[in-house]
């Protein structure tokens, strides 16, 4: 997993501190924070320490976090729900499922209550791993707590399942959605188009289009490209041609994707003339050709 890039200027008082930490450097980190110390005649304010853990979390760095826990704790400074929050977040950017759960058993050791900050990251977590079931564990743990989920943690733990091919698990909590009168967006349709469409249910992808749109949501270009491309894998161009102008008609911009989709319908059938008169489109669209195009 590659760490989101935080960056502090090094004009700035911080931006030495910063770096180091970031770097996993904490010796040197903390004799900088022993001389901003000294110049602001003063312990460093909580508020400090959230945002330095903050930015641990965003660069997906938990062992950072967790020392600026630890500088925190000994400026006297206790952990609250903000901390654990952090922590959770960290661990969870970080593919670290083990330690965000440890944060989760350490909230409830300093007595603190989860919020749906809480079980978001916690959901997060799992979900960034692949593990489904443990992300709607979170989730059953979520509404056991009278916690109303909102539409990101509903989103979530559907393109976790989607993901791992388990349609109908995400058509479930998709229902769940539904009934809980949350909305459903673009993201989670998308989601599930392309696990029916990775499954090889061509049908049921292009049923969930239709319901997209009947919920009043417009599909876009991936939607489109997603059913395309589908077509092409089952052998069927007349439909990839379809979704081609229905793409078309709905004013989304065409690809490569979109016509080597095409293309490819045609060549897998032996229709070659029809393949080579997509790659004319393509030319007159203005696009330039790519390898997987022009590998017939």
């Amino acid at each position: 997993m590659t760490p989101a890039k935080t960056t502090v200027s090094e004009r700035s008082p911080c931006g030495p501190f910063v770096r180091y930490l970031l770097t996993g450097d904490t010796q040197r980190a903390g004799s900088v924070l022993v001389e901003m110390t000294k110049a602001k005649g003063k312990v460093l304010c909580k508020t400090f320490w959230h945002n330095s853990m903050h930015m641990c979390a965003k660069a997906g760095n938990p062992e950072a976090a967790g020392w600026c826990v630890a500088r925190m704790v000994d400026a006297g400074y206790l952990p609250n729900t903000i901390t654990c929050n952090t922590m959770i977040n960290a661990c969870a950017r970080a593919g670290n499922l083990k330690l965000a759960e440890e944060w989760w058993d350490k909230m409830h050791d300093f007595g603190l209550q989860p919020n749906e900050i809480t079980y978001n990251s916690m959901i997060n977590a799992c979900s960034r791993l692949g593990k489904a079931a443990r992300a709607e564990f979170w989730m059953a743990r979520m509404l056991d707590s009278d916690i109303a989920p909102r539409a990101i943690a509903f989103t979530t733990v559907i393109d976790a399942w989607a993901k791992s091919g388990q349609v109908e698990e995400a058509e479930k909590w998709l229902q769940r959605m539904h009934d809980a009168d949350v909305r459903p967006d673009a993201v989670i349709y998308n989601s599930l188009i392309n696990a029916c469409a990775q499954s090889g249910n061509q049908r049921k992808a292009e049923h969930w289009l239709v319901y997209m749109v009947l919920n009043g949501l417009k599909p876009d270009g991936k939607t489109y490209n997603t059913l395309i491309h589908a077509s092409a894998r089952h052998g069927s161009p007349q439909r990839a041609e379809h979704w081609f102008s229905q793409m078309d008609k709905a004013g989304c911009k065409m690809d490569m994707i979109s016509f080597s989709s095409v293309i490819h319908a045609w060549a897998k059938v032996g229709n070659l003339e029809k393949a080579e008169f997509w790659m004319e489109k393509i030319i007159g669209h203005g696009l330039e050709p790519n390898l997987f195009a022009t590998t017939l």
